[in-house]
């Protein structure tokens, strides 16, 4: 049996990136989006640091046909 892919997948180039901490006394927020087209949920995540760069939120929010589901996670800096 062999098996071969009818479609071609598009190939992307991805560029390495450096975290640029905030200055003192802000938080940078960081975010990404992903989705494939209209019939199904796209997924955003986001993550919320100090000018340390410790972690005080990230999540997902996900948007689909059922409405938005929300998850946080909460870092030991907002405890």
């Amino acid at each position: 049996m062999t098996i071969t892919r009818q479609h071609a997948r598009p190939q992307y180039k991805i560029q390495a990136s450096i975290w640029i901490p905030p200055k003192k006394g802000h938080v940078k927020i960081n975010v990404d989006i992903a989705f494939r087209d209209g019939t199904t949920p796209i997924g955003i995540g986001y993550i919320i640091r100090n000018y340390k760069g410790n972690l005080i939120l990230a999540g997902i929010i996900i948007l689909g046909n059922a409405g938005i589901q929300m998850r946080q996670n909460v870092g030991d800096s907002m405890q």
